[in-house]
């Protein structure tokens, strides 16, 4: 029974994919990307709410939401673990893969992450906050806000969470589209200065240094599907010049 569901679980993955494939190029059609940075920000905003429809926020009834978004490109039976960086290290918490099924709440397992921590008001609704993490990994984080570091990810001399050089740019573009989805003020999940728009500097740095690869393109198309997914789009990595488009570095 377990087998035949995985084989439904893939086949519905590669499908919607191929579909939400098929609707990139009619996403953004009503916008106007010349408009004034002010208005075009209410724009994205308006329409990136429109599209969004919330999942349900009980990881019994989520996970599989989870693992559909976030599977490994290089092996769909497995997911792909945020701030994990190598399976070849003889420790689990630094595992970037793991089995779909081995989830739960024993060492080597995975369960979701909330990258924007529900004490400081992050949602179990929607897909960009949710990723899969190795337990411990999690753990570690726990509800420590992102902080500027180097190498892999780990708790930082003044007390903030370093994502890894791997993920610090997912890590950006996924607080970005909270910034412009909920107007969310990101000095509650960032340690650093900030430009006048409210954007953490060291934010707009991780964007440009770590740039948009064909996993998080994939995972924007999982997001606009319409069986496991949420049905909207991350602008941030569909146009990643968007931060100078809006000026939030000014």
């Amino acid at each position: 029974m377990r087998i035949l569901t995985l084989v439904l679980f893939l086949f519905s993955l590669a499908a919607d994919a191929e579909t939400a494939l098929d609707d990139v190029s009619d996403y953004y059609s009503a916008i106007d990307f010349t408009r004034d940075p002010t208005i075009l920000k209410q724009d994205l905003r308006q329409l990136v709410k429109k599209t969004f429809r919330p999942i349900h926020s009980s990881y019994r009834k989520n996970w599989r939401h989870i693992a559909y978004a976030y599977s490994d490109p290089q092996n769909e039976k497995n997911v792909l673990l945020v701030y994990g960086s190598d399976n070849a290290d003889n420790s689990f918490t630094t595992d970037i893969s793991r089995d779909i099924y081995n989830r739960g709440g024993h060492t080597g397992n995975w369960n979701r992450e909330h990258i924007i921590p529900r004490s400081r008001d992050g949602s179990s609704k929607d897909l960009f906050n949710l990723h899969p993490s190795d337990i411990r990994q999690n753990s570690n984080r726990g509800n420590l806000k992102f902080a500027d570091s180097n190498g892999l990810a780990h708790e930082t001399a003044n007390s903030g969470w370093y994502p890894g050089d791997r993920w610090k740019g997912d890590i950006a573009r996924i607080l970005l589209y909270f910034y412009l989805k909920n107007n969310y003020k990101l000095e509650g999940v960032f340690i650093g200065k900030r430009s006048e728009s409210g954007v953490p500097l060291k934010l707009i740095e991780w964007n440009k240094d770590d740039p948009v690869d064909a996993y998080e393109l994939e995972i924007n198309n999982r997001m606009q599907t319409l069986q496991l997914g949420q049905g909207n789009r991350n602008p941030f990595v569909d146009y990643p010049n968007l931060v100078d488009t809006l000026k939030l570095d000014e």
